[in-house]
């Protein structure tokens, strides 16, 4: 159900086409509106309940440029591979998708995620996750937000923005923040629940990047040199990857692990569905084509690794190509974490003594 006319729409926007958030401004009230694409979720937050928006900035916009720029490099590379036209032009659109979206990431300005305090809990809204937006909406709600609440007495109120401060350079002294807390909040920093993580440190996902990158390299060599070995190349790094990729992914949800290494991971995992789908399909499209090696498995892997043309080495550079793309990025990202990860553990120490 779309909003009626007493809501305005704010600026910023979270996900795509249908799927996403965005948030709607009332008289007395927020209106975030959550789609999955078949249904909509609906939250309120009354002006009059706020009591802190936190704002972390994030490197989101320079890993974002890095990894578009990396699909666009490798796609243009990919052109160089092949003397299929049709190939060629494809390879080229896609490369040029991603020069686009590296350039509107660009444009877009510095990235951040933002939450909101109420009285019954703590909120993200996704749709605010660039700083130039953010600062539109602020200006926008802070007189409101006032209104609802009434002031402070002057004097009040620099003790109370130190109190806040404090409080939230203590949860998150690894990482930059900004923040804007109501005059006329009820807020105690004592009463903010710690989020609690585990000692995780990133191991699992060094190794996984460190085999996306050889599977890369199989991929590619099972064009350039295709046979028995390069085939079972690729089935060896596709099964390591898979394990550390399940790995990584189980071990990251209450890790302190950064966001771009986490979104890097499940590209990784999408990787790994696609090439056990194609690999699925093309021992099918062996054993039809040949119906007398069907109960010989090993006969049906000779005969997948030997099927090679102009779409079926396409898709090899397209598979070397992804496979690169995730281990350069979750090496960058990941090393720039590692970076981050001791100075949070220390503060969550810290947070956490009585």
């Amino acid at each position: 159900m779309a909003p009626t006319k007493e809501y305005q729409r704010l600026p910023g926007r979270s996900g795509f086409l249908i799927w996403g958030s965005r948030l709607y401004m009332a008289r007395d009230h927020l209106l975030r509106i959550s789609s999955n694409g078949w249904t909509e979720n609906y939250r309120r937050f009354y002006f009059s309940d706020v009591q802190l928006i936190m704002v972390n900035p994030t490197n989101g916009q320079g890993f974002w440029i890095a990894l578009h720029f990396v699909f666009c490099a490798l796609f243009a590379l990919c052109i160089l591979g092949t003397d299929n036209t049709s190939l060629r032009i494809m390879w080229g659109a896609i490369a040029l998708f991603f020069a686009v979206k590296m350039l509107l990431n660009f444009i877009g300005g510095p990235m951040c995620t933002t939450q909101i305090r109420t009285r019954i809990g703590v909120e993200r809204l996704p749709s605010l996750k660039r700083m130039r937006n953010l600062r539109k909406v602020l200006a926008t709600l802070r007189p409101l937000i006032d209104a609802a609440q009434g002031g402070l007495a002057a004097e009040d109120v620099p003790q109370r923005v130190a109190e806040l401060q404090a409080h939230q350079a203590a949860r998150q002294s690894y990482q930059a923040s900004y923040q804007y807390a109501p005059a006329a909040s009820a807020f105690a920093p004592s009463t903010v629940p710690e989020k609690r993580y585990n000692s995780y440190r990133g191991a699992a996902h060094g190794w996984n990047f460190g085999v996306f990158l050889l599977l890369a390299a199989a991929w590619a060599l099972n064009v350039l040199s295709p046979g028995i070995p390069a085939a079972t190349f690729v089935v060896v790094t596709t099964l390591a990857a898979t394990g550390l990729t399940i790995t990584a992914l189980a071990k990251q949800g209450r890790s302190i692990l950064e966001g771009p290494v986490r979104t890097v991971t499940w590209f990784g995992l999408g990787h790994v569905i696609i090439s056990f789908v194609c690999g699925f399909v093309m021992m099918v499209a062996a054993t039809v084509d040949d119906p007398a090696i069907s109960n010989d498995q090993h006969a049906v892997m000779i005969a997948a690794s030997k099927m090679h043309g102009p779409v079926v080495d396409g898709f090899y550079f397209f598979m070397a190509a992804y496979a690169a793309a995730v281990g350069i990025a979750g090496v960058i990202t990941f090393m720039g974490a590692r970076r981050n990860m001791e100075a949070a553990l220390q503060a969550e120490a810290s947070v956490s003594q009585p």
